[in-house]
């Protein structure tokens, strides 16, 4: 197995984010709570404590090839379902990309909400095609949850035994109370929504069940779709990677790694999945 795999790499991330904020703090003052930045034309409204946020305040995004690989195209007028918000980062990149495509973002989280809703206002003219979906995303509908939802991941403290935080990937549960519970064969039926051409899922361990609660709608539709996954997240949910090979191999989908755009399969995915951190990894449908 490759050494790097074996690495905390996410806490090693926010370790360095932490002396990174600390660093901009000098310049900004710690007082200065939140800072407008516009990026290749999307103006975004930051707070520098969140860890993603300082990522687009520095560098001008994060996980770039979630939303610019070549295994991935989006054409003007697609359906785009994306599954896990947060702050609307990728739904406003998708937004700009495609030129005339529909997103649908999925967030459950109020305090995420908060900030997508903000980022829309700064940017009109991509906010019309815009969906924001205030619900959970799993495998059967329910009034209640008892979903855990992280949404923030602060980098002004490191304290790694704050309850709040997960052991691993240290991001803070935030609340969604009263939020429910739907599948995404649900909503699409609810919706009349009846061509899906990408989705992106993005929630911390619970995307199997994303997956299973969308079965009718990638066998119908074959969308392509990137998805987060790791190895600590895969055994907190009692399952490993066959779970993935066998759930695409019925629908004749090939996986890939998002970075590398290499292909992942029995023989290799150990070496390739990190133990304490995530990759993404590109699922596209095989052609007839």
């Amino acid at each position: 197995m490759n050494l790097i795999n074996k690495l905390p790499i996410t806490k090693i991330k926010i370790t360095l984010a932490f002396f990174l904020y600390k660093t901009v703090s000098i310049f900004k003052g710690k007082n200065k709570k939140k800072v407008k930045k516009t990026v290749k034309g999307i103006t975004y409204e930051l707070d520098l404590k969140e860890g993603l946020d300082l990522s687009m305040y520095l560098f001008g995004g994060f996980q770039k090839h979630v939303t610019n690989s070549s295994l991935i195209n989006i054409s003007e007028y697609d359906t785009i379902f994306d599954v896990g918000g947060n702050f609307g980062f990728m739904a406003l990149q998708y937004a700009k990309k495609s030129g005339n495509a529909t997103i649908f973002s999925f967030e459950p989280t109020h305090y995420a909400i908060s900030k997508f809703k903000r980022n829309l206002e700064l940017n009109p003219d991509l906010s019309d095609r815009i969906n924001i979906i205030n619900t959970y995303i799993s495998d059967k509908p329910s009034e209640k949850s008892n979903i855990q939802a992280f949404s923030s991941w602060r980098v002004d403290t490191i304290n790694n035994k704050d309850k709040k935080r997960h052991s691993v990937h240290l991001g803070i549960e935030k609340s969604a109370d009263g939020v429910k519970t739907t599948t995404l064969d649900r909503f699409c039926h609810k919706n009349n929504i009846n061509k899906v051409d990408f989705i992106k899922i993005d929630t911390d361990g619970h995307e199997p069940f994303v997956l299973k609660g969308a079965t009718k709608l990638i066998t119908e539709n074959r969308p392509t779709i990137i998805f987060e996954i790791g190895k600590y997240v895969m055994t907190e949910k009692g399952i490993d990677f066959n779970f993935y090979l066998d759930f695409f191999n019925e629908k004749s989908y090939q996986l890939f790694n998002a970075k590398s755009e290499k292909i992942i399969n029995k023989s290799n995915w150990e070496d390739i999945i990190p133990n304490l951190g995530t990759i993404d990894v590109v699922a596209i449908p095989e052609k007839a």
